[in-house]
């Protein structure tokens, strides 16, 4: 089978797009949305009786619509909103003395093995993101503590585990936390 003729197509594309072109034309004037003329020249001949020569051209301006009264924002409401008073059937509770919640920061030392490797498992400016994080390292049974680094701009506190003396132990503990989504790092102990 052979293809049609190129100028086929071309003239086949043509006559769709007229088509779609005039189709959404019509639809655009049957919904109404069409913007009014801003103004029409009307041509209007005289009687038969003057010569033909002399037309009168007339040009009719849209007038626009009348325009409504500026109608400012109504907003008597801010004026009326405190005379309202909503009555509460409420008794006051007298506050007693401010509470204080203790965090308990277990901060130890880990084994002094010169060689040992820490996993650090986070680190922290507020001590009660650590303590949370400490929380759920331990209850995955990991022993783990907090470590306090002084810093310049405040102390940070430091969620490790260790020290481990065998490869295989502290790649057992790292296998735990990763498949428990929990992100760690190896720490040289010195």
């Amino acid at each position: 089978m052979e293809a049609p003729p190129a100028w086929s197509l071309l003239f086949t594309g043509l006559i769709t797009g007229i088509a779609v072109g005039v189709f959404g034309c019509f639809l655009l004037y049957l919904s109404g949305n069409v913007p009014p003329l801003q103004s029409q020249t009307v041509i209007t001949t005289l009687e038969p009786e003057t010569e033909p020569a002399q037309l009168q051209i007339a040009e009719v301006v849209a007038e626009p619509a009348p325009e409504e009264a500026e109608n400012p924002l109504d907003l008597d409401f801010y004026e009326e909103l405190p005379d309202y008073v909503v009555e509460v059937d409420t008794t006051p509770v007298p506050l007693e003395s401010t509470v204080t919640v203790e965090t308990v920061v277990e901060e130890r030392e880990p084994a002094t093995a010169s060689n040992g490797r820490l996993i650090q498992i986070g680190a922290f400016q507020v001590a009660s993101s650590a303590q949370t994080q400490l929380g759920i390292v331990r209850s995955l049974g990991v022993d783990a503590f907090i470590t306090q680094y002084a810093r310049a701009s405040g102390t940070l506190h430091a969620v490790q585990a260790g020290p481990f003396s065998s490869t295989s132990e502290l790649n057992e503990i790292r296998s735990l936390l990763q498949r428990n989504d929990i992100d760690s790092i190896f720490v040289d102990r010195r």
